[in-house]
Parts: structure tokens; C-alpha cells; sequence
């Protein structure tokens, strides 16, 4: 398997998408998003579930956040 399965639970241990609390504002995929789109956020939230354990792959996606600011780059992800 490429990617590493994460449960209900440890999804929201991690607080990836939701706070223990239920709210979104300081989960994990609310912080670093700063698509532009929809399907970009889409991306990165099913990134941030599914991570891969490819090394290729894992600093193909922190490419993606390299930059200045918070300016977001997801081509090199897509190549």
C-alpha cells in the first residue's frame, strides 16, 4: 500500500479536518489552506487524509508549500 490508512479516530486525534471540539477554524487542513480553487482544497484535504509513503511523493507535497508567504503551489504536485 502506498498510502498510510487513517482511521475515524486517529483523524480526529490529529485533528486533520475537524477540532475535538467539532469546529474547523484550527484543524490541520483549515490552516494550511490557502487554495484558490475548490478542487485544490480538495486536494489537499484528501492529501492530508490519505499520505502517501512514497518519498517522491511526500517531497513532491512539500514542494508544494515551499514559497514565500503563504502562497500555495500545487504544480509540482500534479507533475
Amino acid at each position: 500500500n502506498t498510502y498510510v490508512n487513517l482511521d475515524a479516530n486517529s483523524q480526529k486525534n490529529l485533528e486533520i479536518l475537524t477540532c475535538l471540539n467539532g469546529s474547523t477554524d484550527n484543524a490541520l487542513a483549515h490552516i494550511l489552506d490557502f487554495t484558490s480553487t475548490p478542487m485544490g482544497s480538495r486536494l489537499l484535504k484528501r492529501t492530508l487524509v490519505h499520505p502517501s509513503r512514497d518519498l517522491k511523493s511526500i517531497n513532491s507535497f512539500t514542494k508544494c508549500f515551499a514559497g514565500s508567504g503563504n502562497i500555495c503551489n500545487f504544480a509540482p504536485c500534479l507533475e
